[in-house]
């Protein structure tokens, strides 16, 4: 059974509604772990998570973009 060009839109849609709603959440928790924590340790590492997390997001942005423009 085929898709319509209309359903397959859809679908794309709701994936990249999804994935950045879980991005949200994901920074969301970041941001909470990062200033419940207390020692100084604890803080350099999880900001270097949000960091990398960011980048691969800000990575992914970046190709979608290239992939939309050709």
């Amino acid at each position: 059974m085929k898709n319509a060009k209309r359903d397959i839109t859809l679908n794309e849609k709701d994936s990249i509604e999804d994935m950045a709603q879980t991005e949200r959440t994901l920074f969301y928790a970041f941001a909470r772990a990062l200033f419940k924590a207390e020692r100084h340790e604890t803080r350099e590492m999880i900001w270097r998570g949000m960091e990398r997390a960011a980048r691969n997001v800000f990575f992914l942005e970046g190709l979608s973009d290239g992939a939309q423009r050709q």
